[in-house]
C-alpha cells in the first residue's frame, strides 16, 4: 500500500491540518485515490482487485444526476418499481415517503442501496432509457 506524507506533496502540507484522518485508514476493500493534476497515485489499497459493476454503476448514476438535477433541494420517493428483481436486496429507506436527494445520494454511494439508485434516476426528470443512455 502507498501512504502520502505532506513532506512528499507540499499541497498538502496547508490542508493536512484540516484533515480529520489519513487516507491509510480507509476502511474500503479496494481503492485508488488518483491525482488528476500530477497524473500519479497518491494512495491506493488493492487497486487490482476486480470490483462488481455495480459499483462503477452506482458511481454514474450519481454523476448523471448530478449533471442533469438543476434542483439542490429536490425529494424522490421509494416505490414499488425500484424493488431490486434482480438481487432482492431490500432497503431500510421508507417507501412513499419524499426523501431528500443528497440523502439519496448518501444511501446508494455509502450504503450501496439500489432503491435509492432507482428513485434519483426517476427524480432527474427523463425516463429509465433516457437516464441510462447518459
Amino acid at each position: 500500500m502507498h501512504s502520502f506524507y505532506p513532506a512528499e506533496y507540499p499541497m498538502l502540507k496547508k490542508i493536512f491540518p484540516f484533515l480529520l484522518f489519513m487516507p491509510t485508514f480507509v476502511m474500503a476493500q479496494s481503492y485508488v485515490v488518483y491525482d488528476f493534476t500530477h497524473n500519479k497515485v497518491l494512495e491506493s489499497g488493492a487497486p487490482n482487485t476486480v470490483r462488481p459493476i455495480a459499483s462503477v454503476t452506482k458511481l454514474m448514476t450519481a454523476n448523471v444526476f448530478l449533471e442533469h438535477n438543476k434542483n439542490p433541494r429536490c425529494t424522490a420517493s421509494i416505490t414499488n418499481e425500484d424493488y431490486d428483481y434482480i438481487k432482492g436486496t431490500h432497503t431500510k429507506l421508507p417507501k412513499y415517503t419524499p426523501i431528500a436527494c443528497r440523502e439519496l445520494l448518501k444511501a446508494m454511494l455509502v450504503h450501496s442501496d439500489n432503491y435509492a439508485a432507482h428513485a434519483l434516476s426517476r427524480s432527474a426528470g427523463m425516463t429509465r432509457q433516457q437516464f441510462i443512455k447518459k
